[in-house]
């Protein structure tokens, strides 16, 4: 029995050593970021750490930990390995990847001065937005004065150092009434230049109380709905076309705007706000040229950026059929499309965790390469079980045979 309880023992560490063997890429720091030709599903008991590099994908997931599971940013490397950021505290509802991959934005749960909002008695009251910066490991935080939390409105980049921002004030917390508890007011948006470290700078005017995820930024320049906003000098203008400001059943990025002012947008005038569209682009300095529909978009469902000045990078459904949908197959693809022929080149493939990823706008001109998949370590606390339930085991094995030997 001890033998046998022994011999376990060895199968089984090998079996964890196998699985947790798999080799990962190699970091060179002066190698250029890269995109993978395929995403995989993260492991929940992936290593976590700082990837002391650009990372090309980011998204707010669901990690394993001993005491059971917890929100964790999960992100691609430019060398195509998969991590969990090393961050302290409690991640809240939303994030946002800069254009150069270098840094993470993120909100964070804490304690306001009165009431916190609960969820399963966990406090969930946002109050602090953070930035890491995932090369150096250095963090930058800003926490807001707040009575019960604030609303996690919108995050997003307008260059590689300046974050935009908006929340409201909720009204009550666990002790107020439902209404007031799903009910927030005064409005506040923000720009912050993280390079500096310095304060944040509020931005004055009606157009930004209009400041949500589905707004846009590139450089200077702020669309809001219809009006684009100079963050330089405050000066709003309205935009001649626009056909929506936000996608019905959008997950994600459904426009970007490029810093000469070409819209990218799902849908448009003729064409609703569903999703999956087509994609149009647009022209916010020339109202004459109205709006194109992009050949080869039928199946769009998020707009990511530009690999070159002719070509679009889109997510979209692989076929058009309803037999993918919900399946564990590769469903979504990222292509490159030629705007004015339509011809499109692969980029990369993956399930429907495809369109939970934010992509860095500024490395998708990045070479493809063949992604390595993630290494998928056993979960330690069946490890540890198994390992005490044969200690237990070879331990009355022992017993048991020691008393039959007695004479």
């Amino acid at each position: 029995m001890a033998a046998v309880g022994v011999v376990l023992m060895i199968a089984l560490s090998a079996v964890t050593l196998q699985r947790a063997a798999t080799p990962e890429p190699a970091v060179t720091p002066s190698s250029a970021p890269t995109l993978p030709d395929r995403v995989y599903d993260h492991p929940a008991w992936g290593p976590v750490g700082m990837p002391r590099e650009p990372v090309v994908a980011a998204q707010l997931a669901t990690r394993e930990t001993w005491g059971g599971p917890v929100n964790a940013i999960s992100v691609i490397t430019g060398s195509g390995r998969y991590l969990y950021l090393d961050v302290d505290g409690d991640l809240a509802e939303r994030i946002a990847l800069s254009p150069d991959g270098r840094r993470v934005a993120y909100w964070l749960a804490g304690t306001p001065r009165g009431t916190p909002r609960t969820r399963e008695g966990h406090n969930t009251s946002v109050t602090t937005v953070a930035v890491v910066d995932v090369v150096t490991g250095a963090v930058v935080r800003h926490e807001f004065a707040t009575e019960h939390g604030i609303t996690s409105t919108a995050l997003l980049w307008a260059d590689a150092t300046t974050l935009v921002g908006a929340f409201a004030q909720w009204k009550a917390g666990a002790d107020g009434t439902a209404i007031d508890q799903s009910s927030a007011v005064g409005g506040t948006s923000w720009a912050w230049d993280v390079s500096r470290g310095g304060e944040l700078r509020q931005l004055e005017g009606e157009v930004f109380s209009e400041l949500d995820a589905f707004s846009e930024a590139a450089g200077e320049r702020l669309l809001i709905g219809r009006d684009v906003v100079d963050l330089a000098t405050g000066d709003v203008r309205r935009v001649a076309r626009r056909g929506f400001t936000g996608s019905s059943g959008a997950a994600g990025s459904n426009a970007v705007l490029r810093q000469d002012g070409t819209l990218a947008q799902i849908g448009g005038p003729g064409l609703g706000g569903r999703v999956p569209n087509q994609v149009t682009l647009g022209d916010l300095d020339d109202a004459v040229l109205g709006q194109q529909v992009v050949p080869g978009t039928e199946r769009t469902f998020q707009v990511l950026g530009w690999r070159d000045a002719q070509h679009l990078v889109v997510v979209r459904r692989t076929t058009s059929g309803p037999e993918s949908v919900g399946s564990d197959e590769l469903d979504y693809e990222i292509v490159s499309i030629d705007v004015a022929t339509g011809d499109a080149e692969p980029v990369t493939t993956g399930g429907s965790s495809m369109l939970a990823w934010d992509w860095a706008e500024g490395l998708l001109t990045a070479p493809v390469v063949d992604a390595v998949q993630p290494s998928d370590p056993v979960d330690p606390r069946v490890v540890a079980g198994l390992g005490v339930a044969l200690l237990v085991g070879t331990v009355g094995g022992l017993a048991l045979w020691r008393r039959r030997a007695r004479p």
